[in-house]
């Protein structure tokens, strides 16, 4: 059986090698990566989607690029979602569109170094990132720590003032970049979650086995770890996740 350490180890050193060639692996290549590894045609296909995913949106995002990363991932909001987000727009209702060129007049003092219209940019983007997370929205990202995590992005842009191109566009962007990093790092949490599920179940399944073989014995740890061919201290922790240590 895998282990879930190792599994990880060899996930960051493919993730990192997929990126710096700036493309996907092949079934193949994933297959010789992690030779020597009991992995199913259903974990080489979790790997292909998630490095699919990790190449689409690596290195700085761009307002185009990010979209393409995460578009497959597309979820409806749920109930309570879309409960958040009647509360969260309503609660923006205070905030006055802006005014004629006023956009303008605050990226010049923005750029002049006049921090002070840095308060009333955030207010005028704050609906900005709402609309960028109702397009961006995955079944990894819950809506309302999408919005926090695309505001953290906007206020980090305002107080490193450097845009590139056009103000407005560049501010969408960082906004953006912010929120897929967040989807991203989301996807890469639940793809470890989900290979440790199911390490889990291939570990009950074989307990289950042993134990209808041999009714009369339940086997210790120790017995475990020679009987399976797993480090004690990986069934140990396995076992705490079932309730069973």
């Amino acid at each position: 059986m895998m282990d879930v350490k190792v599994f990880q180890e060899k996930l960051r050193e493919i993730t990192f090698a997929a990126k710096a060639e700036k493309r996907e692996f092949s079934r193949e290549k994933i297959q010789q990566f992690f030779q020597g590894e009991e992995l199913e045609e259903s974990q080489i296909d979790k790997i292909e989607a998630y490095l699919k995913v990790q190449t689409a949106s690596s290195g700085e995002i761009q307002a185009e690029e990010c979209p393409a990363a995460v578009q497959v991932k597309m979820a409806p909001l749920s109930m309570d979602e879309q409960r958040y987000l009647k509360d969260y727009e309503e609660s923006l209702q205070w905030v006055a569109p802006p005014e004629t060129r006023e956009l303008e007049k605050l990226y010049q003092a923005m750029s002049a170094g006049k921090t002070q219209a840095q308060s009333r940019l955030a207010q005028l983007f704050l609906p900005e990132v709402v609309e960028i997370v109702k397009r961006l929205h995955t079944e990894e990202g819950y809506l309302g720590d999408m919005i926090q995590e695309g505001n953290v992005a906007l206020m980090s842009a305002l107080n490193q003032w450097r845009p590139d191109g056009e103000p407005g566009e560049w501010l969408r962007r960082r906004i953006e970049s912010g929120i897929c990093g967040m989807v991203s790092q989301s996807e890469r949490q639940k793809f470890e979650d989900d290979i440790l599920v199911e390490k889990v179940r291939k570990l009950e399944a074989a307990v289950r086995e042993l134990t209808e073989e041999n009714e009369e014995k339940k086997f210790s740890v120790e017995e475990l770890s020679i009987l399976l061919d797993m480090d004690i201290d990986e069934i140990r922790d396995i076992l705490r996740l079932t309730g069973d240590a």
